[in-house]
């Protein structure tokens, strides 16, 4: 295998989302054998094409990495044809927030209309980045300096207006300030910035669209340093509790929330994706899930590619090992895919093959502590995420947050232990 080759499927194996025409996207519930139950893009996009009157607001979560924000993109696109025909913006929270501090309902939704209006300014046929200098958020730093004379000062100051939300994302306290002087006011901030968005629909629908829909994706990587972890899954636990009132909107959302933030709210409901089914309930494997992940690998790396890679006997068991022992988990399946094509010489050594799958426990088993162990013993006995104390509590978070629980879904939804986790001699039956 040439450079060039080895370059492109190198590539091919990147750890990102998918638009729904790149040819490495494989619509997973579309698949006969429905490896994650119902189809997800569909359980979202039917209470939205069937309330064309009555905003609906959705929360959505999955483990990071297990392709959450490429059906996100595959539902952008079903809202936004024919008959749906529905204005979308998808609004990335790694580009736009701090994931590594708490977050606010403020910081949210300035972001999302911000990027809403710039998004129906291209619409307009406008040139977005000029009109923003006059858009909302020139509006609303008017506002809050009227409101709090410390931001007229020296070290509070900002470029421009329409930088705001660039700025709080960078400069923590200005952000905290912000925030303050938000809260002190909310009713008013509330009311002001769901009139905004009514008057954005009404834009949308002069540029020839049904309405308007939000998607804020990312939001489930959010996660603090060690010093502030708590703080930060507080914070989150505290804004979305009781259906997130101050984040209710006139038109349409999407809002994506961080795993272990599902586990601490029971009460709100949350369409939580599951990861490919490898194995049944039972235990024992389930040949359709191995056969869906097999394309999902055909996609990046061809068949004939793959057995020069791992060898044209050893190819098919060998790819099998790395499915089944990914747990049906997509990204540990692509970084395995690019360890494989690091390798220098072709085709794998066994001793290359397994260390390369070593590797990947290991990165496991480090975030596993001797304390989890009955928790975890817990979850693969009874397939539940079964939470009776705080320490069951901070298992849990980190267990959600590093994929070392997975969930599937059939009939009915489990819970199992990733298999590197299960595998570890303590928690193995």
């Amino acid at each position: 295998m040439d450079l060039k080759d080895k370059q492109r499927y190198y590539a091919q194996c990147r750890d990102e989302p998918l638009e729904p025409n790149d040819e490495r996207n494989l619509d997973i519930d579309q698949c006969p054998a429905a490896p994650r139950g119902r189809g997800w893009v569909g359980r979202l996009a039917e209470p939205i094409s069937l309330s064309p009157r009555v905003p609906v607001q959705l929360f959505f979560s999955a483990l990071p990495g297990s392709g959450k924000s490429t059906e996100l993109r595959r539902l952008k696109a079903l809202l936004s044809s024919p008959p749906n025909n529905l204005l979308v913006a998808l609004v990335d929270a790694v580009n736009e927030l701090d994931l590594t501090g708490t977050i606010d309902a403020f910081d949210i939704l300035a972001v999302l209309v911000h990027r809403t209006e710039e998004l129906i300014l291209e619409r307009e046929g406008k040139n977005a980045a000029a009109a923003l200098h006059d858009g909302y958020l020139k509006r609303l730093w008017n506002w809050l300096q009227t409101t709090d004379a410390e931001l007229t000062q020296a070290q509070f100051s900002i470029p421009e207006a329409a930088s705001l939300t660039v700025e709080m994302k960078m400069r923590p306290a200005l952000r905290e300030r912000l925030r303050q002087n938000v809260a002190n006011h909310l009713p008013r901030f509330l009311q002001e910035i769901r009139e905004e968005f009514r008057l954005l629909e009404g834009r949308a629908k002069k540029c020839g669209h049904a309405g308007l829909v939000v998607i804020l994706d990312s939001l489930e990587k959010l996660r603090g340093p060690t010093t502030t972890y708590d703080q930060v899954l507080a914070s989150a636990e505290k804004l979305f509790a009781g259906g997130a009132p101050y984040l209710a909107l006139p038109v349409h959302s999407v809002l994506t929330i961080p795993p272990a933030v599902y586990a601490r709210l029971a009460t709100l409901q949350v369409d939580f994706m599951p990861v490919v089914k490898v194995r049944n309930q039972d235990g024992k494997l389930c040949q359709e899930g191995i056969d869906v992940m097999r394309e999902l690998v055909r996609l990046r790396i061809p068949d004939h590619a793959l057995q020069e890679i791992l060898g044209q006997e050893q190819c098919e068991p060998r790819i099998t090992e790395v499915i089944v022992q990914s747990g049906g988990y997509p990204r540990d399946v692509v970084n395995v895919l690019r360890r494989l094509i690091e390798t220098p010489a072709y085709p794998v050594s066994d001793k290359a093959f397994a260390s390369w799958l070593n590797e990947q426990k290991e990165r496991y088993r480090i975030v596993v502590t001797q304390d989890d162990y009955p928790w975890l013993r817990h979850v693969a006995k009874s397939k539940e995420l079964d939470i009776k104390s705080d320490a069951h509590r901070a298992t849990a978070d980190r267990a959600l947050q590093n994929h070392i629980v997975l969930r599937y879904c059939n009939e009915k939804t489990w819970w199992d232990l990733h298999p590197a986790v299960a595998q570890i001699p303590g928690i193995a039956p």
